[in-house]
């Protein structure tokens, strides 16, 4: 038996480890709450511009990674927005589809967008859809005071998106991107989310610990490999 619980708790541990060398998770549940809150972070080799393209890029956010729960992403109007509250259908083709015909320009960065999201989330919970509102801001490449003249300049950037509406439990948080030397970028996770019933909050911590270092990596495989598209002087103009 003791052989058992020894095996059990090397496997979980192993899972928990990060696939990423240098990711550092850091999650907890709020209590009393079905609420979990937490941070991730990693270096990634990424340029800060094609990052910040690659989340500004909203509507390619369901082909960023297979893993990825978003199965249809897309940017609308205010005014699907106000429908879509006041209505909350359980349909999600209908919702994809609605999206479609109300599409709307990406504004970002700066400016502000409503993202309609379908999602495949995995059993017990439902597949759902969510509206968050995403908005950006950028912080210029400045050195504060002479004593600091010799460091590296570097440039950052935060994406916040707030839940607004869906049949999706609550998720909101931000994005933030902080350029590094040698063409590469910090890359930042703040998130907090319903996941709709209590867990114990040691199977919260694998399930985020195992999920986001994979995202992560599908993240800045995306940007490398689409780097010629986003890191272009033009980007952050639309």
């Amino acid at each position: 038996m003791q052989k058992l619980q020894l095996l059990l708790i090397t496997l979980v541990i192993f899972l928990s480890q990060s696939a990423m060398d240098n990711m550092h998770v850091d999650v907890h549940k709020i209590p009393k709450t079905t609420m979990v809150h937490g941070t991730a972070r990693a270096d990634l080799d990424s340029s800060f511009k094609a990052l910040l393209g690659t989340l500004c890029d909203y509507d390619i956010g369901a082909s960023i990674s297979d893993d990825d729960p978003v199965d249809f992403q897309v940017t609308v109007s205010g005014g699907l927005v106000t429908r879509l509250e006041e209505e909350l259908p359980d349909d999600l083709d209908k919702v994809a589809a609605m999206g479609r015909t109300s599409s709307d320009v990406i504004h970002c960065p700066g400016g502000e967008n409503y993202v309609l999201a379908v999602l495949d989330l995995p059993w017990p919970i439902s597949n759902a859809w969510q509206i968050s509102r995403f908005r950006t801001s950028i912080s210029a490449p400045t050195r504060a005071t002479a004593a600091v003249s010799t460091m590296p300049v570097s440039a950052a950037a935060r994406i916040y998106y707030d839940f607004l509406a869906g049949t999706a439990k609550q998720s909101s948080g931000y994005w933030n991107i902080r350029e590094l030397a040698n063409g590469r970028a910090e890359l930042t996770n703040h998130f907090e989310f319903d996941v709709g019933f209590r867990l114990p909050e040691f199977l919260i911590r694998w399930g985020v610990r195992s999920a986001l270092p994979d995202f992560f990596e599908a993240i800045e495989a995306y940007a490398v490999a689409h780097h010629g598209k986003y890191d272009s002087p033009s980007v952050g103009a639309r």
